[in-house]
């Protein structure tokens, strides 16, 4: 087999983009404005993951804003609203819950935060977990790649308050307390059952599809390892996700099909290019095995080996 020229420098070129903190000539982000920012109720971090299906866990409407010292920011929005059912000849209300996820990159110039969004998805109309008896659950009708135009506003940091403006409207956000970030996080513990019975385990049950949380390793043919984390959503419309880098920061998306073992990554670089990693191999239960082959546009610059872990699913919350 005869390898593209290319393919040597590949390790390093996606090391150095990806891995590497900013560029040092890259505008630095007042200390003011950097970290979590929440509006209204702080939830459990996996409500506001992008890609989760705990988005449906959220009581109220609410937002997190989350402003990193690299430039990169993940914007989460869940509205709830309602509409009328019937439960018998009785009227009652139907919730509903929509959340947008968005991840991209901003820049500070002054007064003026501009966000540049690269990647978004969201669920419009789905049924939270929680809902009046004799409402018909729906799962909502999903999107990609919605509203992705650069996004201009003001901004003043008062404290422990963000306030952006913009032509249309203004948004107000807070640091959440370490104590309510660690409350929203902390694990729920059963209550206790009043007699103990003796209990066998079951065997955890395999999952189908791709729908979790991975971790991943790409390995060239010099035997260079990428590693990343995958965030993924199986449907009937295939495979959908984002990808992270170890230390969560967004690099790109993630799309294909578990049936057919086909998973495509598309890899964002600083200076605006994308390379795809093309992978082609078999999921079978919580793991991925197979080959992918690395391009940028329609260059091939390398290849390799890929495996794929999914995590364990979290206790779900009561």
């Amino acid at each position: 087999m005869t390898t593209c020229p290319l393919a040597r420098p590949l390790s390093a070129l996606l090391a150095l983009a990806l891995l590497a903190p900013a560029a040092a000539g890259a505008p630095a982000v007042p200390a003011a404005l950097s970290g979590e920012w929440y509006a209204g109720t702080v939830y459990p971090r996996s409500v506001y993951t992008p890609g989760s299906g705990d988005f449906t866990e959220a009581a109220s409407t609410a937002r997190r804003l989350v402003l990193r010292p690299d430039g990169t920011y993940e914007l989460t929005r869940l509205e709830r609203g309602a509409s009328v059912g019937y439960f018998g000849a009785r009227m009652i209300s139907c919730e509903q819950i929509s959340v947008h996820w968005e991840q991209g990159t901003f820049k500070v110039a002054g007064s003026t935060l501009s966000l540049k969004p690269a990647a978004s998805r969201g669920v419009n109309a789905a049924t939270p977990s929680r809902v009046n008896s004799g409402c018909t659950r729906f799962a909502g009708l999903r999107y990609d790649g919605r509203d992705l135009a650069l996004r201009p506003y003001t901004w003043k940091v008062t404290g422990q308050t963000l306030a952006l403006g913009a032509r249309d409207a203004s948004q107000t956000y807070r640091r959440a307390t370490p104590e309510e970030i660690a409350h929203a996080n902390a694990p729920v513990v059963p209550a206790p059952s009043p007699v103990a019975q003796p209990t066998r385990t079951a065997p955890a049950p395999v999952r189908a599809g791709a729908t979790g949380a991975w971790t991943g390793r790409f390995v060239t043919q010099g035997g260079a390892p990428l590693d990343v984390l995958l965030n993924l959503d199986d449907d009937r419309n295939g495979v959908a996700g984002m990808v992270y880098t170890p230390e969560e920061r967004y690099i790109g998306t993630a799309h294909g099909h578990s049936g057919t073992g086909t998973l495509t990554l598309t890899i964002h670089l600083p200076d605006d290019s994308s390379v795809e990693l093309r992978a082609e191999g078999t999921f079978d239960g919580d793991r991925f095995t197979g080959r992918f082959q690395a391009f940028a546009g329609d260059q091939a610059l390398g290849a390799g080996t890929v495996s794929l872990i999914r995590q364990p699913a979290p206790a779900p919350r009561r």
